[in-house]
């Protein structure tokens, strides 16, 4: 019932990956570098766009696609003893980005419109530039592309039994959409978003509407945030018995601890979500918040 290509074949890729291992002062850092390079071409494509409706069915699976894609990693290890007491870091960052090279583009869609040369994925938006309150103010602007950074920071103590880390984690460079849409559907919900707008503060929120609701691009980037964000992903405290009390105690080995994953975050979001997809259409609607865990324990060895 559908078109079929006899053409198709497995995708091809060229990749490549540079890498330095190094140590230095005895021991006391350590640490990784890596630039790796990915060229994906005879990509698989589905849903076409570049055969036009009169065609009488669905434009075939083919392998039309090509993207490349490339970044560095970086990685720093820290160690230090003194006497009994060690010191220790985990430190690395990932950098990556990607561009469309071909996806069977329609030749007469606007060059801004085209996806090569972009991300995959790229989100496109009206942009915001402050509220439009004359018609004068009404213009159009520019798309922009980004590419988002993420760290991972651990540091680390133990002394005699007791051992404690903290993990940071951290994203830059990054949009995120979380759609407040207040009234909808004519509910009574309405959801905090500031002051709303007025003759004297121009600035503010766009009023939520009953039953009049206009066209969504008038929103532009109303529902875009910041997606930045600094998480204090793990911490832990522990304590590990000594062989001989553990033996007093007829165990072959004991340690009680304390830990706990998610347990703050830094950021402009207006709550924090480990996911922004729901599938309801709006990317955020639904997605559920991040939880926090505590755990108390204990690793008893026979």
């Amino acid at each position: 019932a559908t078109v079929g290509n006899p053409t198709v074949q497995w995708e091809e890729s060229e990749k490549y990956n540079i890498g330095v291992d190094f140590e230095l002062f005895k021991g006391l850092i350590k640490g990784k570098a890596d630039v790796f390079n990915d060229n994906r071409s005879k990509i698989l494509l589905t849903g076409r766009s570049d055969v036009p409706s009169y065609f009488g069915a669905a434009p075939p699976v083919a392998n039309l696609g090509a993207v490349k894609s490339k970044g560095y990693e970086l990685e720093l290890h820290f160690n230090k003893n003194i006497g009994k007491f060690r010191l220790w870091s985990d430190l690395n960052m990932a950098h990556t980005e990607n561009k469309i090279l071909e996806r069977a583009t329609p030749e007469l869609l606007p060059d801004y419109q085209k996806p090569e040369g972009m991300q995959i994925d790229q989100v496109y938006s009206y942009v915001n530039n402050g509220k439009y309150n004359t018609w004068d103010q009404l213009y159009g602007s520019t798309m922009h592309n980004v590419n988002d950074n993420t760290y991972n920071a651990t540091f680390g103590a133990d002394w005699k039994g007791f051992s404690a880390f903290i993990q940071l984690y951290a994203v830059n460079n990054v949009t995120r959409q979380v759609v407040f849409n207040s009234l909808n559907a004519q509910s009574n919900a309405v959801y905090h978003e500031g002051t709303y707008w007025s003759p004297a503060n121009t600035e503010g929120t766009p009023i939520p509407r009953w039953l009049s609701t206009p066209f969504g691009d008038y929103r532009g980037t109303q529902y875009m945030f910041d997606g930045s964000y600094v998480r204090i992903k793990n911490a832990e405290l522990a304590y590990t018995f000594t062989s001989d009390l553990s033996r007093r105690m007829g165990l072959g080995g004991l340690r009680i601890y304390l830990n706990g994953n998610n347990l703050y975050a830094w950021s402009k979001m207006p709550d924090d979500r480990e996911s922004n997809f729901a599938g309801t259409g709006w990317a955020s609607q639904g997605a559920y918040p991040t939880v926090k865990r505590y755990n108390l324990g204990l690793n008893i060895t026979f």
